[in-house]
């Protein structure tokens, strides 16, 4: 190697300390400022993200996440880290399926990911301008950070969505069987505890009149429709005769059950001639009358079955 190369070479490694020591001296948090960063972002989050701004325990579980995010960020800018060696924190993960449990909708999730994102990068961007150096220097190092973080925040994202996504389904299917089995409960007249049975399904049972529902889907549709359009055409019917927001159960992939809260003074020719006006093809209807309390709940769904 030539004098000029090895110089030449020297000068490279040194330009490559610097880079590296200035990202490494931006990531090291200062004392006891990375718990306010923390409690900064996630004020920032619940603020501009409706959804996200629950109870306070959702809101601990929230900063406990981004704690467990800024942390792993900080190592791996520090030891020069890449995701394909590291684990998501497991808060992050916590704080995912609650979400879905909750039936907040993913995209606050993901949208929280990319405002912390932007939250970090800019304190970066602070603490880089404080280091002072060479410009040379501090811009490669903050280039190496938007995209390490960049490279993080999508690593982090696609997990935590595809947690989200399998707890969705899981908490649902646990929630349908539930509700499932207590509409089957209160069918077959058994003892059924009201109060614990009204929380469940999320629908009155004793004070008030109930208007039972059969729906199946009468012409051909593609798999996993049916059932869909027969819960859509029971909504749009429970608004159009008057009700409330209906109770509706999956009977099977065709058929669904349900039960539409209406008025006392509710008469049947009265609150079903506007829906009669109307031609939709597709779903069919058997309706009940309007009966009350629990034991109407039952007498009307068997007038709908019969």
């Amino acid at each position: 190697m030539t004098t000029v190369a090895a110089n030449r070479f020297e000068v490279a490694q040194e330009h490559e300390a610097a880079v590296r020591r200035h990202v490494s001296l931006v990531a090291i948090p200062r004392s006891g400022r990375l718990g306010e960063v923390a409690v900064e972002m996630r004020d920032l989050l619940a603020e501009r993200i409706d959804e996200l701004d629950a109870e306070p325990v959702l809101l601990d579980l929230m900063l406990a996440s981004i704690e467990g995010n800024v942390v792993t960020i900080l190592q791996a800018l520090q030891h020069d880290i890449g995701c394909e060696r590291q684990e998501p924190p497991t808060a992050a993960i916590e704080y995912a399926r609650r979400l879905a449990q909750r039936g907040v909708p993913v995209y606050a999730l993901v949208r929280a990911y990319r405002l912390g994102q932007q939250f970090l990068l800019r304190r970066a961007f602070g603490t880089s301008t404080e280091l002072g150096g060479g410009e040379d220097v501090r811009a490669e190092a903050y280039d190496r950070i938007v995209q390490q973080v960049f490279d993080y925040i999508d690593w982090i994202s696609q997990r935590v969505v595809v947690v989200y996504e399998e707890e969705r389904e899981t908490w649902l299917a646990h929630q349908s069987n539930a509700r499932q089995g207590t509409v089957r409960r209160l069918l077959d007249g058994g003892d059924v505890d009201l109060v614990a049975a009204q929380r469940a399904l999320g629908y009155r049972l004793s004070s008030v009149h109930h208007l039972a529902v059969v729906a199946w889907t009468s012409t051909p549709a593609e798999p996993g429709d049916h059932l869909g359009g027969s819960i859509r055409t029971i909504r749009e019917f429970a608004e159009e005769i008057g009700g409330g927001a209906p109770l509706v159960v999956d009977c099977d992939q065709a058929t669904a059950w349900a039960w539409v809260p209406v008025p006392r003074d509710w008469r049947f020719d009265e609150g079903l001639a506007g829906w009669r006006s109307v031609g939709r093809p597709g779903t069919v209807l058997a309706v009940g009358s309007s009966r009350p309390g629990v034991e109407g709940f039952r007498r009307s769904h068997a007038e709908a079955l019969s």
